[in-house]
């Protein structure tokens, strides 16, 4: 991504009545979209909540839990790093979060949320520590994946498998329909139980992944030629697992 690029620009005009949005490509502003504003989304010295929904191929925008607009990727998703606010405001918070399928008008974007097997996106890996909060329960598997998925969603480029039965957490890549050599040492002992919560904390760098559940350092895991961080899009969970937070800092 070119230094000077943005993936998406948000910028209500409430003098002129509209929110503009565009993106700036290889330094280059292109087509505005327009949208008009009823006055009653931004007021001067008011509270307001602005939520971005990031889906597979736009951003739908939310204020004040009501639908406003949407934006067409223009840069690809993962390549967005992180975000920059400017103008006559002050920010009170900032959160990233996952929800599910579609919000309504009452959209709480942190609530609890069963475990939805659609891949979620989400930034470059390589820039964010990812923070699951979630608790595993007993359904009659055995045990639940976090699966990175690559460009092609039929690849996988890290699958963590906690098994219950086996007391292990298998760690793996699949690549063109075929899986590679499994990867179980840990230096501890198997620390999930079913129906108590966790959080895993997930951040890499050039040595690779690197996941800690509850403060403690279980493993990393080195990307197997051809599935690299630039590959991964999206996360998407599977098996006894509930999902209740899912961020990006």
């Amino acid at each position: 991504m070119h230094a000077d690029d943005i993936g998406f620009h948000f910028n209500p005009r409430l003098e002129e009545g509209v929110v503009v949005l565009n993106s700036r490509v290889a330094g280059e502003w292109q087509s505005d979209k327009r949208h008009p504003l009823t006055g009653s989304e931004f007021k001067l010295g008011e509270q307001f909540k602005i939520m971005l929904y990031c889906q597979d191929n736009k951003i739908r925008v939310f204020v004040n839990d009501k639908y406003l607009t949407k934006l067409k990727h223009r840069v690809e998703l993962y390549k967005i790093s992180h975000i920059n606010m400017e103008g006559d405001m002050s920010v009170q918070s900032l959160e990233f979060g996952m929800m599910g399928k579609y919000p309504d008008t009452g959209i709480h974007i942190l609530d609890a949320v069963p475990n939805q097997p659609q891949p979620i996106p989400f930034p470059n890996i390589k820039f964010h520590t990812i923070c699951v909060i979630g608790k595993s329960v007993d359904s009659g598997s055995e045990g639940f994946a976090l699966n990175f998925l690559g460009e092609d969603e039929q690849d996988i480029a890290l699958h963590i498998n906690p098994r219950h039965s086996e007391q292990q957490i298998v760690r793996n890549t699949l690549l063109k329909g075929s899986w590679q050599d499994e990867e179980r040492q840990l230096d501890i002992e198997y620390p999930f139980a079913t129906n108590c919560p966790f959080m895993m904390e997930i951040n890499a760098d050039r040595k690779g992944i690197h996941v800690y559940l509850n403060g403690v350092f279980l493993f990393t895991y080195v990307l197997r030629p051809g599935l690299g961080f630039k590959k991964i899009r999206s996360l998407v969970c599977h098996g006894d697992v509930i999902i209740s937070k899912l961020s990006f800092y």
